[in-house]
């Protein structure tokens, strides 16, 4: 395919009937992506992406999407984002943050998530994932906190969950509090 550059100055619609506004430059060169400045709103959210796709990725995002109904429908809520993703599509080394606020989606309310990320899928560190929720509903059974936190390689790792719960006297179930830690491993090359 013959290399080309597309720059966009001005991308203008409607999704989900809120305005649709985009610009930045997108090329491609054997195979591989560039992506410069560029940033897709949609009412007051907005995602902007920069850097390298191909064999090889070096992407930056920072995403503030105000209404996840862009997400899904029926699904309400704020998420905000940022991060960067590098090295193969197959072994990406991830590191970002994301906080949720006020997710309505289904049977499941949430008033707020906050998760950390710094994963290796090749094995070179250890990688690591934190998610701490508060004030959940789901399937009618309300969680006050919930943290899970993962850690280690994918051939030697650790899971942490710590949950909190009022219990419902819908479901006849007291309220709890529990610890769980979980070891384990995986050998890659079977």
């Amino acid at each position: 395919t013959s290399p080309w550059t597309a720059r966009i100055t001005s991308l203008s619609g409607t999704l989900y009937n809120r305005a649709l506004t985009g610009r930045g430059e997108i090329a491609h060169r054997d195979g591989v992506y560039e992506l410069k400045q560029v940033r897709i709103s949609n009412g007051a959210s907005n995602v902007d992406i920069d850097g390298r796709y191909g064999t090889t990725m070096d992407l930056r995002w920072n995403a503030n999407l105000q209404s996840l109904s862009i997400v899904a429908p029926g699904m309400s809520g704020q998420l905000v984002s940022s991060g960067t993703a590098r090295g193969t599509a197959e072994k990406p080394e991830v590191v970002g943050e994301a906080h949720i606020r006020n997710l309505v989606y289904g049977g499941v309310t949430l008033e707020k998530a906050d998760a950390t990320l710094d994963v290796d899928v090749s094995d070179r560190r250890a990688s690591r994932l934190e998610l701490r929720a508060a004030n959940a509903l789901a399937g009618g059974l309300r969680f006050d906190h919930l943290t899970l936190r993962l850690s280690g390689l994918t051939r030697e790792h650790g899971l942490d969950i710590e949950i909190a719960s009022p219990g419902s006297p819908d479901h006849k179930l007291a309220p709890f509090r529990g610890v769980a830690t979980v070891s384990g491993s995986y050998d890659t090359a079977k």
